[in-house]
Formats: C-alpha cells, structure tokens, sequence
C-alpha cells in the first residue's frame, strides 16, 4: 500500500568543505543551534527560558513524536505564569529529507558548476539563465556566483534521509558524533568541514570541531563555552 503522506524536504546550506565530506561519506551528521527557524511549538523558541529547558524523550500526550525540550515561557509581563511549559520540537523529524544547497559559478565557457569540486551540473544551459536572469550581467566579467542559500531545488545534487533527531547540549557531542560531523585526522592535523587555521591546528578532533563551532557561531552568541541546546540530526545519503 502506497503511502499518500508526501515526504517533507528542508534545504541545508552547506559550505564546500561539507560538501565534499557527504561526497565522500565522512558526513553523516549535522548539528545547529536550536532557534526559531528550526523549532515549533506554541511558543517561538526565543520567547523560551531555554536555560532552564530539559529534554522530554516523547511522545507527547498526543502523540508527537519525541524528543523535545520543555521549558516555560520568559517573563515578559503580567500575563507571564510560572506553570506553563511548552513544549519545543525540532522542524525536522525521523523520515524528512534535507536538499543540500551548495555555491554554484557560471564560468567563462557558459557552464554552471558546482563551486567546490567545479563538477558540471547537467541542466539546461537556457534553464539555468532564466532562474538566474542577473547573469546575463555577470557572465560579461567571465565569472559569476550564486550563493549557497540562493540554490534552487532543481539544482541540488545531493538528498538526506533523517534517520535520527536528537536535541541536546552541543558540549555532549561524542567522539564518533566528532567523526561522524566529518571531522578527520590528515597529516597529524584535522580537517574535514573544519578548514580554518584554527580549526586545523587543534590537538584533536574534537578541539577542531569546538574550534570550528565558535567561528561559525560565537558571534550568533551560540558559541562553545555557552553551551547551547543544538538539534543533532543523523542522515543517510539518498542516491539519485
């Protein structure tokens, strides 16, 4: 019997180096800073106390699959009341699939590449100037970009089937939790997703992943040292 739920689909920006980590299968997780693009829940997760949240494995009394956190509602006014809490629940559930969007170029010769390998994509050269009208203008100057989060769907070449969702504080990571992030050993440094200076001379995986954590969220206020709530998602790659 054929399912009539139709499988949902989040797009992921992914840098090069993260790219080239699921190309190769060294990439089978991902995590992020739990926020208001990424949670639902009666409350948005900014208006939460998430200092004082904890995680609920589930299901909820309705059913909802778990896990979530559960954590009352900062105080904003006299409409504010210690006893509720809400409950908070990653967007993405177990059987979601995430498109990966990616850096593309157009280069001189009127090809659209992917950025990081320069692999070309197989689409219509006329298809790829109409979802891309400006590079009529940027191909004057043999070079052209579209950013990662600009990727339409059609142009992505890889999918992710969510296998797991776990929401926890980003200091729990693991040591395979490191591995699998795409963190590796290379010439007695680490590499992987993590290409920065700083990043690759850690003494160890996961000092690199710390390192590369800050610089990509210490200035978001999610860095290491805080300790932020992050959703975990674990993945499988889906082949075309």
């Amino acid at each position: 019997m054929v399912s009539d739920l139709k499988v949902r689909e989040f797009p992921l920006v992914c840098t090069g180096a993260s790219v080239r980590a699921l190309l190769a299968g060294e990439k089978t997780q991902h995590r992020e800073p739990v926020g208001d693009h990424n949670t639902i829940g009666n409350f948005k997760a900014s208006m939460l106390d998430l200092a004082k949240a904890f995680v609920d494995p589930g299901p909820s009394p309705m059913g909802n699959p778990g896990p979530y956190l559960k954590a009352s509602p900062l105080p904003r006014g006299p409409e504010y009341f210690d006893d509720i809490v809400d409950r908070l629940y990653p967007s993405v559930q177990v059987g979601d699939r995430l498109w990966v969007r990616e850096r593309m170029c157009l280069s001189a010769d009127g090809v659209w590449r992917y950025e990081c390998d320069l692999r070309p994509v197989r689409i219509a050269a006329d298809h790829a100037r109409e979802a891309y009208p400006w590079c009529a203008r940027a191909a004057a100057r043999h070079y052209a970009r579209c950013a990662a989060n600009k990727l339409p769907r059609w142009a992505s070449r890889l999918t992710l089937e969510v296998t797991e969702v776990r929401v926890q504080r980003v200091q729990e990571i693991t040591d395979d939790d490191v591995k699998a992030e795409g963190v590796k050993a290379l010439e007695g440094q680490f590499a992987g997703v993590y290409v920065s200076p700083a990043a690759v001379s850690a003494r160890s995986a996961r000092e690199c992943f710390q390192n590369g954590w800050d610089e990509q969220h210490y200035q978001r206020g999610a860095g290491w040292e805080t300790n932020p709530w992050v959703i975990a998602i674990t993945f499988r790659r889906v082949e075309s």
